[in-house]
């Protein structure tokens, strides 16, 4: 088993992975509660799953929501956020297609944390590598494409007919691509966390 683990002091995305977590941590409490009339609190061996694309990472993560949780309840913040990787526990191309309602959700709570690690860093990338775009990491300029289609609905977005293709890792997209719907079809809340890793290491 491997360990992911994320800092404050290391990784620009950590505030924003940090308000994720506790999104659907909060969430996974919140809907038992409304279905049942209660629900308990997480305990130290309570973990929610975070299913990657069969394809791209092949991956899950797992993390405990208590200690993030608990920062929180006591008015902190939390120190670090860990997850634990395992094997994708899915056959291969069972990835579902049709988003359901915790989907849509879990969604948006992923699209506005890499939006908002993307606008909060946008200037700087700017500053050492230029406004022009073909002059940035390539990861960077993938996670650009990826930034305008979170900002519209999750789909492709290139308003520039002519721009350049982007890649990362088995994905590439160009604007024969607009209108392809990507979350939770090409990446999940996994790969958005693999990608915020690689675009801060650029920078």
């Amino acid at each position: 088993m491997t360990q992911h683990i994320y800092y404050k002091s290391q990784h620009r995305f950590f505030d924003s992975l940090v308000a994720f977590t506790a999104s659907i941590a909060s969430l996974g409490i919140a809907l038992p509660a409304q279905a049942n009339g209660n629900s308990s609190g997480y305990s130290p061996s309570d973990y929610l799953t975070l299913t990657g694309n069969p394809k791209i990472s092949g991956i899950e993560f797992r993390f405990f929501p208590k200690n993030i949780l608990s920062a929180l309840v006591n008015n902190t913040w939390p120190s670090g956020v860990v997850f634990e990787e395992y094997p994708i526990n899915l056959a291969p191309n069972t990835l579902q297609l049709n988003l359901t309602g915790l989907q849509r959700v879990h969604g948006a709570m992923i699209s506005n944390a890499f939006v908002k690690y993307y606008e909060d860093n946008k200037l700087l990338v700017e500053g050492m590598y230029t406004t022009d775009r073909q002059n940035w990491p390539s990861v960077l300029n993938f996670g650009r494409v990826i930034r305008n289609a979170l900002a519209h609905k999750g789909c492709i977005n290139f308003t520039n007919p002519n721009a350049a293709a982007v890649t990362w890792r088995s994905l590439t997209y160009s604007p024969l691509d607009n209108g392809r719907s990507i979350l939770y079809h090409d990446l999940t809340a996994v790969e958005l966390i693999f990608l915020m890793e690689e675009m801060d290491a650029t920078i």
